[in-house]
């Protein structure tokens, strides 16, 4: 193994920190639900799922990177005090300079960007270049972790072992880096490839494929002064989770997937006897976190079942525990004493109250949000509930045990939802403000999607099987059978003795709940050229014959004479007596996927929620019915819109994205 001494004697200087002061175009005095709302938006519920974490370098403020943006927290009174990077989001990846003086924010676009944090301005904008012709919407160009040196930006990948490094200042490419030969993977990591830096910015280390399974890392040594692959560490037979020089730069410590923690010195290549080993409850997943102290003591946090423990490494000493009940999905952990992770977002602090504390708002709180029946309230199926006209977080609607896959609420304010227990394969149906079971039932295959009748006293769920079971509260069950592929979507008729389905076999279908027959299977094949309405030229392009087209939502109006469906290019009318098309509204391209619809209570309008389709932000659109016009449109989730409600009064639209966030509008200007 070829080594250079690239060792300093001194931790690096961080007297010349400065405190950031992120209050970017912000009154932190009002209430953050209303903050860098979109164009039409009344508030946002929830503060976007959470992707990247950040300490500053002097430990006083927590940034957190979301699909809506980067939060900024201060860590002594954890209140949020600015969101910045609001016109894209999809924040992926966050990474401080040594001096707290600019942050690096990464993107699911491959966009980067470099902010003075003292003006809270972009400087800097790199695009990260295509690793294929045409990378798919979802990671091809996705930053998935960034650090920085101060001088340079360094971004690794999932897919292989390219490492591209950027001048901060100029956003100039300075190199490509990869091993040789540069090895494409078989299959993806589900973790990023860990990197970091030595103090003195003189070294980068990386994680790298050494077969093209992915299933084993190597650890590669890159001299940052003249761009050469200068060392190897090799002896893994698993993947690297985690790196981190020591503040000296004399050692490195290295996570792997089997849970062990190692350390390396930095000139000879050899392991000290500094070594951790965290077992783990899970079974199939390990990951142990280093942090040196600024005094160079080597720290670990460890998972252990619902435990996170924080060891001293050479003493073998738990220094403190606390709960956490799920994976470790990413992290921060500055000078081995403070602790940030992600989903939930947790965080822990030494010698502080803060043990685990969570973070309000930042997990996905979008499923199907519900107004309550005078709309003062908005429920979601992640249990939370918000009060609208205060714009605030009101309470949970029970506790972490139990699941919630749809709710009802009566005219009379009764409330009952439809979920399940973790852990287990049973389903319930339960009355939510008494907390009173009313229905328990077993499944065979795992359910899809629910839906109560218009009574409430009765559901219907769709199995991934394409199985309907119509239930009610005596027990008894009818089965529905038909769809040969899972169910997407299940819809009641308003007088609840019809209801409508879709599958990933494309195709609707309309059944008698009463008998349990299938009245009819819907087309979903391309239309008559007249029954489109939209751009001329976009419509030529539709060919037939075919059979079927993509179908992902379905709707009955509120007096149930239509069906609504959103098809791929296009929202379909049928009419739900004659079960004839009646007329699609055409949407433009970048609106192309239209998978989430909602008439209002009048009947007069619908509204449809697009999935991402490479823009800046999606579309919301208000159709009038009876001619098919595109009456408004809103802009303002980054990416899918997955479900659509109108308050009674049908003046307030709530979205609920995949962003993990629900926004509400005003729709008094277009109705």
């Amino acid at each position: 193994m070829r080594v250079e001494n690239r060792t300093q004697s001194n931790a690096t200087d961080v007297s010349g920190i400065h405190s950031p002061i992120p209050t970017h175009n912000i009154d932190i005095r009002t209430n953050p639900n209303t903050w860098a709302l979109p164009e039409g938006a009344i508030v946002r519920f929830g503060k976007g799922l959470e992707n990247a974490l950040a300490f500053s370098p002097d430990g006083k403020f927590l940034a957190v990177g979301t699909m809506i943006g980067v939060w900024w927290y201060d860590v002594s009174t954890w209140s949020p005090i600015a969101l910045w990077e609001t016109e894209r989001g999809v924040i992926s990846a966050l990474a401080f300079s040594p001096n707290g003086q600019r942050l690096s924010t990464g993107n699911l676009d491959g966009e980067i960007k470099i902010w003075d944090v003292q003006i809270g301005s972009c400087i800097t904008k790199i695009q990260r270049p295509r690793q294929r012709s045409r990378p798919s919407f979802t990671s091809e160009l996705a930053i998935n972790q960034i650090v920085s040196s101060g001088k340079y930006i360094a971004v690794s990948s999932k897919v292989n072992g390219v490492i591209y490094i950027w001048h901060s200042d100029t956003g100039e490419q300075i190199a490509k880096l990869s091993t040789e030969p540069e090895i494409a993977l078989e299959k993806r990591r589900n973790v990023p490839r860990p990197l970091c830096f030595s103090p003195d910015g003189h070294l980068l280390a990386c994680a790298s494929p050494a077969d093209t399974a992915g299933d084993t890392d190597f650890i590669a040594l890159w001299d940052m002064k003249t761009l050469e692959h200068i060392a190897s560490i090799r002896d893994y037979t698993t993947q690297v989770d985690t790196l981190c020089f020591s503040p000296c730069g004399n050692f490195l410590a290295a996570g792997d997937a089997a849970g062990t923690l190692k350390e390396w010195e930095v000139t000879t290549g050899k392991q000290t006897k500094k070594q951790l080993k965290v077992s783990s409850e899970y079974p199939r997943y390990y990951q142990v976190l280093p942090a040196y102290t600024q005094s160079g003591q080597l720290r670990a946090a460890g998972q252990h079942g619902s435990t996170i423990a924080i060891w001293d490494v050479e003493s073998g000493e738990k220094l403190d525990v606390f709960d956490y009940d799920w994976y470790i999905f990413s992290y921060h952990f500055l000078d081995g004493t403070h602790l940030a992770l992600r989903n939930p977002l947790k965080v822990w602090i030494e010698n502080s109250p803060y043990k685990g504390d969570r973070l309000l708002g930042h997990r996905s709180i979008s499923y199907s949000p519900t107004f309550s029946a005078d709309g003062k309230t908005l429920f979601s199926d992640a249990a939370y509930c918000w009060n609208v006209s205060e714009k605030r977080f009101e309470r949970y609607l029970y506790n972490d045990r139990k699941t919630i896959s749809h709710i009802y609420i009566a005219p009379t304010g009764e409330m009952r939802a439809l979920g399940g227990i973790r852990g287990a394969n049973i389903d319930i149906v339960w009355d939510v403000e008494m907390d009173k079971t009313i229905a328990t039932f077993e499944n065979q295959a795992q359910l899809r999607d629910f839906a109560f009748s218009p009574t409430g006293t009765s559901w219907v769920s769709g199995d991934e099987d394409g199985n309907l079971y119509v239930r009610d509260e005596s027990g008894d069950e009818t089965i529905l059978s038909g769809h040969t592929r899972w169910v997407k979507t299940v819809a009641f008729h308003p007088d609840g003795q019809q209801l409508v389905s879709i599958s990933s076999d494309d195709t609707v279908r309309l059944w008698d709940v009463v008998s349990g027959e299938e009245l009819v299977s819907l087309p979903t094949g391309r239309l008559d050229r007249s029954l489109y309405l939209g751009d001329a030229r976009q419509i030529q392009s539709f060919k037939k014959p075919r059979e079927s087209v993509t179908i992902q939502d379905i709707v009955f109006s509120p007096c149930g004479n239509i069906i609504a469906g959103g098809l791929f290019e296009e929202i379909r009318l049928w009419d739900a007596t004659k079960h004839v098309p009646l007329m699609a509204m055409v949407p433009p391209l970048e609106c192309r996927f239209p998978y989430s619809l909602a008439f209002s209570p009048c009947g007069q309008y619908l509204a449809s929620g697009s999935w991402w389709s490479g823009t800046p932000k999606v579309s919301i659109r208000l159709w009038e019915v009876a001619t098919g016009e595109n009456v408004a449109t809103l802009w303002g989730h980054p990416t899918d819109v997955e479900s659509l409600t109108f308050s009674p009064d049908g003046t307030v639209l709530a979205s609920g994205s995949y962003d993990g966030t629900i926004l509400l509008w005003d729709l008094k200007p277009y109705l």
